[in-house]
């Protein structure tokens, strides 16, 4: 709709992108209250898996704290159907993911290492701590 009234793709995949930053701050603080989480990369870790687990993104744990997979998104695959752009998957989860993450530690960081909407067979996330 917006694209229709003249709005860009780049302003508004960067609008969503502050949108998810937001987000991701917000649902961290949520987290750590209502799980009791610390301020452990693990524990930041655990934070993604439970916005994954609330949207229904289907993945395994490989390392808590290090490594995580994801083998079925529903945004993607709601995207799809009503053919959206793959940026409207990739804009937004990396910047999401790093916000809950970087709330429990400005050192921590995630990377995404493989997604499903460049042709991987799963999104691949890995956790570190930067420095």
């Amino acid at each position: 709709m917006l694209k229709g009234l003249g709005v860009d793709t780049e302003a508004l995949n960067k609008g969503l992108i502050i949108f998810q930053e937001q987000g991701g701050k917000r649902f961290a603080e949520t987290m750590k209250k209502a799980l009791g989480l610390s301020e452990s990369l693990a524990d930041a870790h655990k934070a993604t898996l439970a916005v994954a687990q609330i949207f229904g993104t289907e993945g395994e744990t490989e390392e808590l704290g290090k490594r995580g997979t994801v083998t079925k998104c529903p945004h993607y695959e709601i995207g799809q159907e009503f053919g959206l752009e793959k940026e409207r998957c990739l804009a937004p989860c990396l910047p999401f993911n790093t916000a809950i993450t970087k709330s429990f530690n400005p050192k921590f960081s995630v990377r995404r290492t493989k997604a499903i909407p460049q042709g991987d067979s799963l999104c691949e996330f890995v956790w570190a701590t930067e420095g």
